[in-house]
């Protein structure tokens, strides 16, 4: 086979054989970065392959034994030079690609450790809090409802279960729903947690009061003070009034924190007939 026909052939082909091994990398990672990063790596190769293809090139051919029908080889020295130049750039790619999978192997194990370590201590103060939180809950929930079955109103209540997990993936609040008071007021109730997850800012439970006819809100808030827990109320407006401020010890919220509710609940009732 003529020598051109044969190297061009040749050349063509590892280009095609490293082009493919790089998509190949790239598309078995799939992100943006990594196939920027390995499309970078394969342009350096084929140039490096350019560079042998021109180097021959420029080689004085050998003798064809007076045979001026064909395209000159270029002499063994040369050709010899060149196969060894071609081996280590296959060569230098293959380990190039192995360390860059195992970098990125190594790379991707190490996030999946500080996912995981973030997720089992986001897990660990919510098992701790979510109780408390809890119990806040069906407090409004079940007096409320009580409530409406004694007086025969018909407040409104749409509140979730808290979650297992007080960490939402892309919120720092966790809206638990919301309490109708006839139109006239609404409560609405929500858990902020700030990531990452760190035992000294703990979740807090609140409930905004919410007029809809007044420029102000009121609130409630259950914040987490490790022993204990506080409750407290700001606004001014019918939490203020409850009095509801106090510390308590976290292992024994029950009771504190139903008769707190209870108190808020009665209050915010009581001050309907006067607006």
């Amino acid at each position: 086979m003529n020598w051109a026909v044969w190297i061009g052939l040749f050349f063509g082909g590892l280009s095609a054989f490293f082009l493919y091994y790089g998509t190949h990398l790239a598309n078995q990672r799939g992100n943006q970065e990594t196939s920027q990063t390995v499309t970078t790596e394969v342009d350096k190769v084929l140039k490096r392959v350019d560079a042998v293809e021109r180097s021959i090139a420029t080689q004085p051919p050998s003798n064809l034994a007076g045979d001026s029908s064909q395209t000159p080889l270029p002499n063994s020295a040369a050709r010899r030079e060149a196969q060894q130049k071609l081996a280590d750039i296959q060569q230098d790619f293959s380990q190039w690609a192995s360390d860059y999978i195992k970098h990125r192997d190594l790379k991707k194990l190490e996030l999946d450790r500080e996912k995981l370590a973030a997720r089992t201590e986001e897990l660990k103060i919510s098992n701790d809090y979510r109780p408390l939180f809890q119990c806040a809950v069906d407090a409004v929930r079940g007096i409320i409802q009580a409530y409406n079955k004694q007086a025969g109103t018909d407040f409104r209540i749409q509140l979730n279960d808290v979650p297992m997990n007080l960490y939402l993936p892309d919120s720092f609040v966790c809206e638990i729903g919301t309490v109708d008071f006839a139109g006239t007021v609404k409560w609405r109730a929500y858990i902020s947690a700030t990531k990452p997850a760190n035992p000294t800012q703990p979740p807090l439970f609140q409930i905004d009061i919410q007029y809809p006819h007044f420029n102000t809100n009121d609130a409630f808030r259950i914040e987490i003070q490790p022993p204990n827990f506080k409750l407290v109320a700001f606004g001014g407006g019918v939490a203020t009034a409850a009095r509801l401020d106090t510390v308590q010890p976290l292992d024994s919220f029950q009771v504190p924190v139903r008769a707190a509710i209870q108190k808020l609940v009665e209050t915010q009732i009581s001050s309907l007939a006067t607006q």
